[in-house]
């Protein structure tokens, strides 16, 4: 399927907590012996996706994320190797901070001041851009001494509701959704959210 997209933009990926690293790796031409890591430059930005998955035994899976030491030294590498005024943006599933949902707080990025003291460094990192939550949604996490903005996309499959919500923890009642991120020549983000009709309610 993501093969056969022909839009004028190339899709980006990395693995989740639902992903086998063997056969994310081999799709990927890769090892599967360590994080699957890939720099990627579009339009004049750098998109540094991270491998935050913890290979679980075959027929289960490990819900919460962690990036190893090697995946966080590659990452402070390729910052540290960009060209002058390449701006950048951290990719990886795990949101590093809660989303204020209890069942994905829980599972979300483990050790989570690796990263901060990686992007300490690196001060112009626009935005850290994850997935895993299931819920579109934004919030801000202290590194680099500044807030740095987390953005999070909808759930394709399903919404993880709000506590509060007076829907099943996991729902595919709510429409997918996607996010679209405008930056300015000063790196400020503006960030559009879009549903999608729910699969069976036409195109």
């Amino acid at each position: 399927m993501l093969a056969a997209w022909t839009g004028p933009a190339p899709i980006l990926v990395l693995p989740g907590n639902h992903d086998r690293r063997e056969t994310y790796a081999a799709w990927r031409d890769a090892s599967p012996d360590a994080p699957v890591n890939e720099a990627h430059r579009v339009g004049g930005f750098v998109f540094l996706m991270l491998d935050s998955m913890i290979p679980a035994p075959v027929g289960q899976r490990i819900d919460p994320g962690l990036l190893t030491e090697e995946s966080l030294g590659w990452l402070d590498a390729q910052l540290a190797a960009r060209g002058p005024g390449e701006r950048a943006f951290v990719c990886l599933h795990h949101p590093p901070v809660d989303v204020g949902i209890s069942l994905m707080d829980p599972i979300r990025l483990t050790e989570p001041e690796a990263l901060a003291g990686v992007l300490d460094r690196h001060p112009d990192v626009l935005a850290v851009l994850v997935g895993h939550a299931h819920s579109a949604c934004a919030t801000s996490y202290d590194a680099m001494r500044r807030p740095l903005p987390v953005l999070v996309p909808g759930g394709l499959a399903s919404t993880v509701s709000l506590d509060a919500e007076p829907y099943d923890p996991i729902t595919p009642e709510l429409p997918p959704t996607f996010a679209l991120h405008l930056v300015g020549d000063d790196g400020r983000i503006v960030t559009h959210w879009r549903s999608l009709p729910a699969v069976g309610e036409g195109r």
